[in-house]
C-alpha cells in the first residue's frame, strides 16, 4: 500500500480537492485496494470552509464533498508517508521546514507528474475552480500512472 499525504496552506482547499480527485480516480481504476489517502495543512491560520456553490460544482463532477479543516503537517508524517506532495512551492517550502528537509526524496509537487510542473493554481472564486480541477486531475493521473508501474 502506498501512503499518500497531500498538503496545502490551511486557507486553501486545492490539496482537500486533490484527496478526493485521486480518491474517486482510483476507485475508477481499481487501484482504491492499493492507495490510503491523507490531507494535512500547512501554516497557522484555520480551516476556511468551502464556498456552497465550490461544493455543488464538485459534487455535479461525482467529487465527494472534501473535509472542512486538516491536521497541521508534523515531523514525524515524513515517516509515516511515502509520498508528501504539496499543491505549490510556498507548500513545498513548508514541508521542508516542517520534516527538516527530504532525505528519502518523498515530497514534491502534484503538478511534477506532468507534463507542465510547477504550482497549481489558487482557488479564489468559484469560477477558477475549472482550470484548477483540471490541473488537479492531470498531476493525479500522472501520480496514478506512476504508482501502477510499481
Amino acid at each position: 500500500m502506498t501512503r499518500i499525504l497531500f498538503v496545502s496552506s490551511q486557507s486553501s482547499c486545492r490539496n482537500r480537492i486533490a484527496g478526493a480527485v485521486i480518491t474517486k480516480l482510483a476507485r475508477d481504476l481499481g487501484m482504491e485496494e492499493r492507495l490510503q489517502i491523507n490531507l494535512a495543512a500547512v501554516g497557522e491560520m484555520s480551516g476556511v470552509l468551502l464556498d456552497i456553490s465550490l461544493q455543488k460544482l464538485l459534487e455535479e463532477r461525482g467529487i465527494e464533498r472534501p473535509l472542512e479543516t486538516l491536521p497541521l503537517l508534523q515531523n514525524r508524517d515524513y515517516d509515516q508517508y511515502d509520498l508528501l506532495i504539496g499543491m505549490d512551492r510556498r507548500d513545498l517550502r513548508e514541508m521542508y521546514h516542517t520534516c527538516g528537509g527530504d532525505f528519502s526524496d518523498k515530497m514534491s509537487l502534484l503538478l511534477d507528474r506532468t507534463s507542465h510542473p510547477g504550482d497549481v493554481l489558487e482557488l479564489q472564486e468559484v469560477t477558477d475552480l475549472p482550470p484548477v480541477l483540471e490541473q488537479i486531475r492531470e498531476g493525479c493521473l500522472g501520480l496514478l500512472e506512476q504508482l501502477q508501474k510499481l
